[in-house]
């Protein structure tokens, strides 16, 4: 349509994404995942009143009763995603478009760090990554793949650092590779929404 009316490729900018509901990790790595390929800035819906507006940095904060403030779980995949600064990779949405994938090429050589997560979904999903020679690996092999799960306490639950849940190597063929995105509770603390994949090396 823009393209008939020979009008401008303008920035978009989303004012206030994601319910109440949505605003936890899983939710968070889908916004992310559609904001990236659409290249689309968004503004986080911020939920707080009673005075509390400008406080807590829109839900991703907590307070301790000396002043002083602590990340909750959804904090923690803004924290990842800032550092997910390589080169980005193409990607799709799931068919439902109720899962998405953020990619770049990882901060090793012949990796790739992929941002995952359902929006608001128990389903179970497959992520399919494609062209595996792009990086430097063979058409057919094993891949080592490392999952860290973001986990989720409530909107003022104190969470750390992602939960490294360890190193697998993966037989794959014909130049791609599939793993499960298993399923999950939406009310558990075990969103699994990060995953890096490679030929191993890892510290």
């Amino acid at each position: 349509m823009r393209g008939s009316r020979n009008l401008p490729s303008l920035p978009v900018d989303i004012n206030e994404y994601a319910t109440p509901e949505e605003q936890r990790p899983s939710a968070s790595a889908w916004y992310i995942s559609q904001f990236e390929r659409l290249n689309i800035r968004g503004l986080r819906a911020n939920w707080a009143s009673y005075g509390q507006l400008h406080n807590f940095l829109a839900n991703l904060l907590g307070q301790n009763e000396d002043g002083s403030y602590y990340p909750n779980g959804e904090y923690q995949v803004y924290k990842y995603y800032k550092n997910m600064q390589n080169n980005r990779v193409a990607t799709t949405s799931s068919a439902d478009g109720n899962f998405d994938v953020f990619a770049t090429r990882g901060d090793l050589s012949n990796s790739v760090k992929i941002l995952a997560g359902p929006r608001l979904t128990t389903d179970q999903y497959d992520i399919t990554v494609e062209g595996m020679n792009a990086v430097g690996l063979p058409t057919s092999g094993n891949v080592t793949i490392r999952t860290r799960r973001f986990d989720w306490a409530g909107q003022f639950g104190q969470v750390g650092d992602p939960v490294d849940l360890g190193l697998y190597t993966h037989q794959y063929s014909n130049n791609k590779v599939c793993c499960t995105f298993g399923r999950y509770k939406l009310e558990s603390n075990m969103e699994r929404v990060a995953y890096l994949l490679g030929s191993g090396g890892y510290g």
